[in-house]
């Protein structure tokens, strides 16, 4: 399973159009870096994501009022007409050809288009993919592939954690390994000045080791709390919050952060637990590192069967209703996958802000459902916290101090 496997069961499996214009799936085209455009009834460019403007050599005014036949040539232009004619046969919608991007360059590469809003005759706009030509097999393995939406759904989750454990495996391979290699050569360097009674020389070649296995401790640490922080487990939700809260504190102490949460989660069910943290780290992490706020708060309310957090800042904020209209796209700071999570579990997730307003993240969850609704709530939490969040601050949170103050 590839992310083209995952595109096309995505464009298959979606019931409403419109959301193939949405910051979702088109923030899910720019994270797996596969090219794609929206083009209308006469060929013209209307969308296009990051690598297709890198394919066709074109920045982001370039593209306005091109038309494909441009890059692709008159093979191109009769099969995109081809494509407007009414067919259930996927493969009438694959081609490939030669690209001739803005300088000239030509590469060879294969292209599928998906019509939009059908009518009788014709369709206006296309979706379309374009990849290199080496990539033309895995293509057409996808578009025989795609599956039912059950399919799509195990292949996301599938390809979160294959991405997951290539992150794991660089962290094991370039952090963890490399430190490990080191300790190897300094413990054989320290036995030989050992056999040549300088003992002066391989103490301080033990004692430079100890230092490095301090640092390969705290690697194993983090990479351990990025899969699930055991402080959770053993002291539960708020007392994590809370000391995720010191933390942050401490590396950002020109941030104020004030903390409202109950007395008790006794009635917050542990299947939501791991995701109502993750969604505060991931956020608390956006603070940081993008809004230069000087004040947060984070909000946990438990209220009329309802289970509501929320983190508010005053800094630059941004252009929610681009964002939420699929003008703009902000995968980066992991909005979408704030808002997969949160939806993943049952639950409704906000965003509003305003440029120089701040910026307010809530999301909100029913607790008093009960019987075969409450079951499926809680296997789709399971589901969905099978994957860590794109965004991983670097603090350690097996720190356990008890509070933070209210």
């Amino acid at each position: 399973m590839n992310e083209l496997d995952l595109l096309l069961s995505t464009l298959f499996n979606v019931g409403d159009h419109a959301e193939l214009r949405g910051p979702r799936f088109w923030g899910l085209t720019q994270s797996l870096d596969v090219a794609t455009l929206i083009i209308d009834r006469d060929n013209l460019i209307e969308l296009a994501n990051e690598p297709a403007h890198r394919l066709l050599a074109l920045s982001d005014l370039d593209s306005e009022c091109r038309r494909m036949c441009e890059f692709l040539g008159e093979p191109g232009q009769v099969f995109l007409d081809g494509v407007r004619q009414q067919t259930d046969d996927p493969y009438a919608s694959f081609f490939r050809s030669y690209l001739v991007d803005q300088t000239g360059a030509a590469n060879q590469v294969a292209v599928f288009a998906h019509a939009m809003h059908r009518d009788s005759l014709v369709t206006g706009s296309m979706l379309l993919f374009i990849v290199p030509g080496h990539r033309e097999a895995a293509l057409l393995h996808a578009l025989a592939n795609a599956g039912s939406r059950d399919d799509f759904v195990a292949n996301f989750l599938r390809l979160a954690r294959e991405d997951e454990r290539k992150r794991i495996a660089s962290d094991l391979h370039d952090g963890l390994g490399q430190v490990l290699t080191m300790l190897k050569f300094k413990v054989e360097r320290a036995l030989l000045r050992l056999d040549r009674s300088d003992v002066d020389g391989s103490r301080l070649l033990l004692n430079e080791a100890v230092r490095d296995l301090r640092g390969a401790v705290d690697d194993v640490r983090r990479i351990s709390n990025q899969l699930r922080p055991t402080m959770l487990d053993d002291l539960g939700l708020l007392r994590t919050v809370q000391s995720l809260c010191r933390q942050c504190q401490a590396a950002a102490p020109q941030l104020a952060i004030e903390l409202d949460v109950p007395e008790s989660e006794s009635d917050l069910p542990p299947t939501l637990k791991y995701v109502v943290f993750r969604l505060l780290q991931e956020a608390l992490n956006n603070v940081i590192k993008h809004s230069r706020a000087s004040r947060v708060l984070i909000y946990m309310r438990l209220h009329d069967g309802q289970f509501s957090i929320g983190v508010e800042d005053n800094g630059q904020g941004f252009d929610s209703r681009g964002i939420l209209s699929g003008k703009t796209c902000l995968v980066g700071i992991g909005l979408n996958s704030m808002r997969e999570r949160t939806e993943g579990a049952n639950g409704r997730f906000s965003i509003q802000s305003e440029p120089g307003q701040g910026t307010v993240i809530a999301a909100t969850w029913i607790l008093n459902v009960s019987g075969s609704k409450h079951r499926a709530m809680q296997e789709q939490v399971m589901r969905i916290t099978a994957s860590p969040p794109a965004i991983q601050p670097d603090i350690d949170l097996n720190e356990q101090s008890p509070s933070v103050p209210r």
